[in-house]
């Protein structure tokens, strides 16, 4: 395959629109209608207190993350933009990634190859799901993709212009997501094997960009000695695997912290299979040339480090944690069928749509539990700070949106006042309580005498917004 060669800026600048256009709409319908999930609870309650210092405050005291995308949000809020609709800094940067993922393609790859790998970051369910939500992992995508086009330009010709925005990439990325080192690391490995006239300046801009992060150290030790690390389960190879096939379609099974899990034997192939075309594209990109190579090195190594991490001990393994991966690993399956004659290749691409297709459908039937008519429901029925909330779980087929701490941070939110819904355990003594049976179709929010509540569920009350 050659590369480009034609002088097509009209055209491609047309399809960059038409690319942002399709990950905007992919995104706005969750950005608009989806209630916030409990980790977008998180995000809102950093968002909306009074002082940048009290917000970074809070990052390290319930998050697991650097600050640069919560201080980003928290400007926003406060220029007056209402905290749910700080949504659209994730599908404003998703769609961003996409569009920097088809700018980079283009350089090694065909017009019609790089766009595919475009179409693929706007649709891929993963990054749908993320680009909707109030989270830096849309913000992480962008600059992942931004770091590969950053560095080629600079490796290309090393002036301070391109350089500096190399160190500034880095900076950002690295307070975005502590997994953004990631693809530092892989791009300061590739330039080194590009000689010295490239590493240094190079590897000096990377290095550069390492500096901010430092002043944050404090902040990462409160967050790992709050245990914010420490949910993730054991080694589990299908899991590693299965990795590329969770930018396309949902874990399901594999998303829970159980280390060993059984999925059918066709879905578990066809996530091999993803894997499979993942590294056999990668191997075509690494055959065209430089820059190609560097797209095949953060398609594949990133995610090999983890494993080998996750496998040694560290329990750090999880897809969202890996999504800068996801524009590289398209650019490899669209060069992989780039790679083939037309007949074949015109398959694949259609396979890909289909693919595409299911994982945006499924994004759709797992969309949140509507937490916020459950706490209009409550208000509705004489809810009062003062009364006790017991609440079972089993809203959602998704234990991280339908299980009982999963229903008690939204609902907190989204009552008057945004309460902090805390436990209170052991049972507490009183006459009467709210409960909210999410296991009952259709979910049950009913006034009961407290001697009559079966166990089963938690008990919660009001209070102060606290950490955690």
């Amino acid at each position: 395959m050659m590369p480009p060669v034609e002088n097509d800026g009209r055209r491609l600048a047309l399809i960059c629109v038409l690319v942002a256009a399709v990950a905007l709409a992919a995104r706005a319908p969750g950005a608009v209608t989806y209630p916030l999930w409990q980790d977008e609870v998180a995000s809102a309650r950093i968002l909306v207190e009074p002082s940048l210092s009290d917000a970074v405050g809070r990052v390290g005291d319930t998050e697991s993350t650097p600050p640069a995308w919560y201080t980003a949000g928290w400007l926003l809020h406060r220029a007056g933009v209402p905290v749910e609709s700080v949504r659209w800094l994730s599908v404003l940067c998703g769609a961003g990634a996409a569009v920097l993922t088809l700018l980079f393609a283009r350089r090694f790859l065909g017009l019609a190859a790089a766009t595919g790998a475009g179409l693929g970051v706007a649709l891929a369910w993963q990054l749908v799901a993320r680009g909707h939500e109030l989270r830096a992992y849309s913000l992480y995508l962008l600059l992942a993709a931004a770091l590969a086009l950053v560095v080629a330009r600079a490796a290309d010709r090393p002036r301070l212009g391109r350089l500096a925005a190399v160190a500034m990439v880095t900076a950002l990325g690295l307070l975005t997501h502590y997994f953004f080192a990631l693809p530092v690391v892989t791009a300061a490995a590739w330039a080194a094997s590009r000689g010295r006239r490239v590493v240094v300046p190079v590897g000096a801009a990377l290095g550069a960009g390492i500096l901010p992060l430092l002043a944050w150290i404090p902040g990462f030790a409160e967050q790992v000695g709050n245990g914010r690390y420490d949910w993730v389960a054991g080694f589990a190879p299908l899991k590693a695997a299965a990795l590329y096939s969770t930018f396309v379609w949902n874990a399901e099974e594999l998303y829970v912290e159980a280390q060993h899990v059984t999925i059918p034997w066709p879905d578990a192939l066809g996530r091999v299979a993803i894997l499979a075309a993942v590294v056999a594209g990668a191997v075509v990109l690494w055959r065209l040339g430089p820059e190609a190579s560097l797209a095949a090195l953060l398609a594949t190594v990133p995610a090999a480090l983890t494993a080998i991490l996750w496998a040694s001990g560290g329990s750090v393994f999880t897809t969202r944690n890996l999504v800068c991966a996801a524009p590289f690993a398209a650019m490899a399956v669209a060069g992989l069928a780039a790679a083939f004659p037309r007949p074949v290749a015109v398959g694949a691409a259609a396979t890909a749509v289909v693919l595409l297709g299911v994982g945006l459908v499924q994004e759709r039937t797992l969309r949140p539990p509507p937490y916020d008519a459950f706490a209009e429901r409550l208000r509705q029925d004489g809810w009062r700070p003062s009364d006790y909330v017991y609440i079972v779980g089993g809203a959602h087929r998704l234990s991280y949106l339908g299980s009982s701490y999963a229903l008690r941070s939204p609902i907190g939110w989204y009552l008057p006042g945004h309460p902090f819904l805390a436990l209170v355990d052991p049972a507490p003594r009183c006459d009467q309580a709210f409960v909210v049976d999410g296991s009952a179709r259709p979910l049950a929010i009913e006034q009961r005498r407290c001697a009559d509540i079966p166990p089963g569920g938690y008990w919660f009350r009001a209070g102060r917004p606290a950490p955690g």
